[in-house]
């Protein structure tokens, strides 16, 4: 039998936003797209134009899907700034 491992592949995934509510809105909406998040941290960041929050996330999602259809997804949304890949 097959592992786990060879269904579903883990990407590091990076944002950010100034409204904390595009952040949390970001995630659900990953979630209904039927992604897993395996970690989560969000942290806030305090600028001369106010705070930025930033998302680092593990998502896990199955291998047949396009490689980056998360990343398009994100872009949906004007307020999303997607930083890094991995």
């Amino acid at each position: 039998s097959r592992g786990l491992g060879d269904v579903y592949k883990r990407q590091a995934l990076v944002f950010s936003a100034v409204e904390r509510e595009a952040i949390q809105e970001a995630l659900e909406l990953l979630r209904t797209r039927g992604y897993g998040i395996v970690s989560y941290e969000l942290e806030s960041e305090r600028t001369a134009s106010g705070i930025i929050y930033r998302a680092n996330l593990l998502l896990q999602a199955r291998k047949s899907r396009k490689g980056d259809a998360f990343v398009e997804l994100l872009q949906q949304d004007p307020r999303i700034l997607v930083e890094r890949i991995a």
